[in-house]
């Protein structure tokens, strides 16, 4: 082949500039942990988070518009708003036609010219009430709402608006992968059981951003993938969900990056995970924070099922907080993407503590109703303290913890609970907690014997309660409670969804929400670090095992014991 290139080309091509430095793993080391150690059981990668970042959460990336696809000229002349928008009718011939096509057309140019002078609608969701809170004197923060505001913005996010849709993003079919050595690495920030997150800068823009790295060594080492199957599905699920999601109230993920060994997922940083922050806190959350945290957390869950996509791994540790108090959904590596029920998924998902009924009996044709069942135990823990709400050892040992709390369903409570294989193979001893009742036609039946309202009584703490230091737990209404018992319900055809939560009556009564200000998550922040440096932390997660093992090791002797019995003929 003929090269055409001269002498001063040859030149300039061997004297370029070298390019960026690689990225250096070792460069940096910070000081991590693992996320939800101890007794908590760990199904899939913990979430991401910055244990000392006090950098703001960067906004969402506009997204690109994708083409939309032309509409028919009916649609076009009933759509509203559409400008230049003609009704299509045959018209008459001759003079008639003329004149016909010639008012339509006046008419049309009118119709615009008034459209264009009108004031802009702002296309604006519905807002909850909210309660305005004083500005921060510390933090520096903006100027006080008007009295009688509705709601509270801070760094582009408006507390209190029901963000309940998720903007799509529509991803190339053909987009080449760049590499990592475009990203500085600021250190190691966090480990979960198979990625590690590291702080890292991109060195042209110099933004901070998140590298969550995907280990296929870790992976193979356990057995969860073959050397020679390359990526797995689940991170290609994860991958493919996030970057093409946008919402405010889910991490974003700006672009898949890789070296020789590994690829990387680059998400925004986010300063804290709410799991930690929450292990480590000295007095219940108030009902009116609990109230803005859940609906934050319910507005991620709607935009998600509503793209039909279930996550499958709710958690505190997959929950992370940013300084102005925006909680943010993360790690969907157990994620999918599913029309409804009646479609088969794995049975191996979500931890243990946060897993719904139905799937511990065997049940595989599951919806979005088990990621309200999760969402139920974490705004459980939000009410007392960050303790679990059912702390069970196994499968067996954890729905016998939510019968006893929740009561054993019958054929009345949930219809379809004597067809679970579980319950068909009849291997479970369950425990019966039922209460008789009367039933439609005077018989006599069985209902579940329902213990959640004494673990969650209407008195507990509240910020203007004098001896602050008697509740463990935050007081909830009755409309609270019946938020609560919704999602808990063990019928998952009864359970609320994430849109009708939204619309609850518990959030727009007396406490209206209130967000986390920057004082109080400056003090838990100080509460975790005190907690590590002393530690006192991995003191807890110490107890926490040990506790965890006396209680399997009783049931372990319990279950020999009743062996020997057994075969001895002894009652």
């Amino acid at each position: 082949m003929i090269n055409f290139s001269t002498e001063q080309e040859k030149n300039a091509s061997t004297s370029k500039a070298p390019g960026p430095a690689p990225f250096n793993f070792k460069a940096k080391k910070g000081f991590g942990f693992k996320i939800g150690g101890g007794a908590r059981p760990k199904a899939a990668p913990a979430g991401i988070f910055a244990q000392s970042s006090g950098r703001e959460s960067p906004e969402p990336e506009e997204a690109p518009v994708a083409n939309k696809p032309a509409l028919p000229r009916a649609a076009l002349s009933a759509a509203p708003g559409s400008s230049g928008s003609v009704s299509f009718v045959p018209p008459p011939s001759g003079l008639a036609a003329a004149q016909a096509v010639a008012s339509r057309l006046t008419q049309s140019l009118v119709d615009k010219a008034a459209a264009s002078s009108a004031p802009p609608e702002q296309a604006a969701s519905p807002l909850l009430p909210m309660v305005v809170e004083p500005p921060d004197d510390n933090s520096g923060a903006a100027a006080a709402a008007a009295p009688g505001a509705t709601e509270l913005s801070r760094n582009g996010y408006t507390f209190g608006r029901k963000y309940n849709h998720a903007k799509l993003v529509h991803i190339d079919g053909v987009q080449g992968l760049q590499s990592i050595d475009r990203y500085e690495n600021m250190g190691l920030v966090g480990r979960g059981a198979f990625n590690k997150i590291y702080k890292a800068r991109h060195r042209e823009t110099g933004e901070v951003v998140a590298l969550k790295a995907m280990q296929l060594a870790a992976l193979e080492q356990a057995g969860q993938v073959q050397g020679d199957e390359g990526i797995p599905l689940e991170m290609m699920r994860e991958m493919s969900i996030l970057l093409s999601m946008r919402h405010p109230n889910i991490v974003t993920v700006h672009e898949v990056v890789l070296d020789p060994t590994q690829m990387f997922l680059v998400m925004e940083l986010v300063d804290f995970d709410l799991g930690l922050l929450i292990e480590h806190m000295k007095q219940p959350f108030s009902e009116a924070q609990v109230k803005c945290l859940a609906t934050q957390l319910l507005s991620a869950l709607a935009a998600v099922h509503e793209c039909f996509v279930l996550h499958r791994d709710l958690k505190q540790t997959n929950l992370l907080l940013d300084k102005n108090g925006v909680l943010k959904l993360c790690d969907f590596g157990l994620a999918r993407r599913c029309s409804g029920f009646g479609k088969p998924c794995t049975p191996n998902v979500t931890s243990l503590w946060y897993r719904a009924p139905e799937i511990l009996l065997g049940e595989t044709a599951y919806g979005s109703a088990v990621d309200m069942w999760s969402f139920g135990c974490i705004f459980a823990e939000w009410l007392q303290l960050g303790e679990p709400l059912v702390q069970g050892t196994g499968e067996i040992d954890q729905i016998n913890c939510i019968f006893k709390l929740l009561g054993t369903p019958s054929e009345h409570s949930w219809p379809k609970f004597t067809s679970m294989k579980a319950v068909q193979a009849a291997v479970i001893p369950f425990v019966d907690c039922h209460t008789i009742s009367l039933g439609p036609d005077g018989a006599l039946i069985k209902l579940p014997k329902n213990l959640l309202r004494k673990r969650f009584p209407s008195e507990g703490y509240t910020p203007d309660a004098g001896a602050q230091q008697q509740h463990r737990s935050t007081a909830l209404s009755d409309r609270g409670f019946d938020l609560l018992n919704s999602a808990l319900n063990c019928d998952p055809e009864q359970r609320v969804t994430a849109a009708a939560a939204m619309e609850h009556a518990w959030f727009r009564e007396e406490p209206l929400p209130v967000p986390l200000s920057r004082s109080d998550i400056r003090q838990m922040r100080r509460n975790r670090d005190e907690a590590i440096s002393s530690g006192a932390h991995h003191q807890a997660l110490a107890q926490q095992r040990a506790q965890v093992a006396s209680k399997v090791a009783a049931e372990h002797a319990a279950a020999i014991a009743a062996t020997i019995k057994e075969r001895m003929g002894i009652p």
